[in-house]
């Protein structure tokens, strides 16, 4: 808990819903304001309330016209409270416009969740989210997030005591990576040295990272629309994990100070509450075989549209000719490969490098299984356009080992590590469920999901994760992924133009560097059709 001075809670008082706790609103702040305050949760180790306070002492606000408050503000809430109670009676019930909320916006600080939970907030669709970054920010070695369900129990005692274990193992690493980076990518000419040690640090965080815990506390920048975010909370209260309900008793609390009509719904859901348990019931009893343990391939076409390439082509057409669809698709079926590739190449010809595909790509789409280590999941979680399915982080499928762990000598350490978070995880799962044991397994062990996306989402996945600074493990997915589409479609698969390069300091941008040179001519060579 900060001790905040009387000066920091008159200053920031009126901007927050809570001056305690991990969970709060942002309010009565310009929109510019606000992005930049939950923007800071990426690369800031600090809370969005002390990020807040820093830029109004700064004076980088002074020309912005901030609100002021006067008088009581519990009094001001009661009374808000009734009249907005009032308004939602007429408007919303008697009228019956509960779309009336998504045009009610919500910012919420999440300070202290665990990965696992922040997860579950980052799976619905209609939000926007920054996240801690566990490529940007080393985490302290007590960032952890121990189940509220387990406390003074046996399986409590194993999640902390592992996860504690992994955190100082986390912490033990980062020295001797460094050394090892450091010598390993001693600096050139032409960089500048803070730009160098920036891209080392960096390379240290992507290359430790596999050690966190997936119970280690993380923070959340949330935007949602109260219609949404009563869903969110449905969800959260509903969940079987203790943490997630915690969550979102929270947020129903202070959302309601900010939306205390278009929240009064979001209550536990006996149907989000009941069904995921019926049917890994039913999972057990009609999945008999045994779990694979086999991970590869990385990524394996599961379903797609044979006549994919039709579906898009007609797409592009029937906007702009006026004719019903079953006869732009009987003309795009008899087109000479000839108009096909003059046809795409119109289409595409004009894009500039930050321009969005256009909407005929959404015509045809593909369902994939990935196999991805749990830090690279995170991001690639985060395209919630594709449909995911994503079953609970276990064991089987191993872990990924960065060829950095091993070249710096550093190789039995990490695998003891990865092994007993194992051991753990079967022992907590034993005593208190699968659910609370993902908690003790390390961002480096692998896990199945299946996605379901466009073509417009897949061009957008795989040149956004395919580009020099992802990291390595979700940049094969994307290298992967356009390699599935191209043995099926292999007209459509140009347009997923990625970067396959190999780079050693994915961070390490200076523009008087030859690398640069290579990168721009790479980009000006492939700018069509990206």
């Amino acid at each position: 808990m900060i001790n905040w001075t009387d000066e920091d809670r008159l200053l920031l008082g009126p901007y927050v819903t809570a001056l305690d706790g991990d969970v709060y609103c942002l309010r009565r702040l310009p929109p510019e304001v606000a992005a930049v305050v939950l923007a800071y949760a990426s690369r800031s180790p600090h809370s969005f309330r002390e990020n807040l306070l820093q830029l109004l002492r700064s004076g980088e606000l002074a020309g912005i016209e901030l609100p002021q408050t006067e008088g009581n503000e519990t009094e001001d809430f009661a009374a808000a409270n009734d009249k907005a109670q009032k308004f939602h009676e007429k408007w919303v019930v008697g009228y019956g416009h509960a779309s009336v909320a998504e045009h009610a916006e919500l910012r919420f600080g999440l300070d202290a969740v665990s990965i696992v939970a922040s997860k579950v907030i980052e799976d619905n669709r209609l939000a926007s989210f920054t996240e801690k970054s566990t490529r940007y920010q080393l985490f302290d070695r007590d960032a952890f997030v121990p189940p509220p369900e387990l406390a003074g129990t046996e399986a409590g005692a194993l999640v902390a005591q592992r996860c504690s274990a992994l955190l100082d193992t986390y912490e033990a690493l980062q020295e001797p990576v460094r050394r090892h980076l450091r010598e390993r990518f001693p600096n050139t000419e032409g960089v500048k040295p803070a730009a160098w040690q920036r891209a080392i640090e960096a390379k240290v965080c992507d290359t430790v990272r596999y050690v966190l815990p997936a119970g280690t506390r993380t923070a959340i920048g949330l935007t949602i629309n109260a219609r949404a975010a009563a869903h969110a909370i449905r969800k959260l209260l509903s969940h079987p994990l203790g943490e997630c309900r915690a969550l979102g008793t929270a947020m129903l609390e202070h959302g309601r100070r900010i939306c205390p009509a278009l929240l009064r719904y979001a209550n536990e859901n006996e149907y989000l509450r009941d069904t995921p348990a019926d049917i890994r019931a039913q999972a057990e009893h009609l999945l008999t075989e045994e779990r694979s343990e086999d991970a590869s391939p990385r990524v394996r076409m599961v379903h797609h549209d044979e006549d994919g390439e039709d579906r898009v082509l007609a797409a592009i057409l029937y906007e702009a000719g006026g004719r019903d669809y079953g006869s732009v698709l009987k003309r795009v079926a008899a087109m000479s490969d000839d108009e096909r590739q003059g046809l795409l190449d119109a289409f595409v010809a004009r894009r500039g490098e930050h321009d969005w595909a256009l909407r005929p790509l959404e015509a045809t789409s593909y369902t994939t299984e990935i196999v991805v280590d749990y830090g690279a999941f995170r991001d690639i979680q985060r395209h919630r356009i594709a449909t995911q399915l994503n079953p609970l982080l276990e064991p089987s499928l191993g872990f990924e080992t960065p060829e950095e762990i091993d070249d710096a000598g550093l190789g039995d350490v990490y695998r003891e590590a990865m092994e007993k978070a194992a051991d753990t995880w079967t022992h907590v799962s034993k005593l208190a469920g699968p659910e609370v044991a993902q908690y003790v397994l390390p961002l480096a062990y692998r896990k199945r999901v299946l996605f379901r996306w466009n073509l417009r989402e897949l061009e957008h996945f795989v040149r956004l994760r395919a580009g020099r600074q992802g990291h390595r493990s979700y940049r094969r997915v994307a290298w992967d992924l356009a390699d599935a589409v191209a043995v099926i479609h292999p007209r459509l698969a140009t347009l997923l133009v990625a970067d396959r390069e190999e780079y050693s300091l994915e961070r390490l941008l200076s523009e008087d560097t030859a690398e640069r040179k290579r990168i721009r001519a790479w980009k000006k060579t492939h700018k069509q059709p990206h």
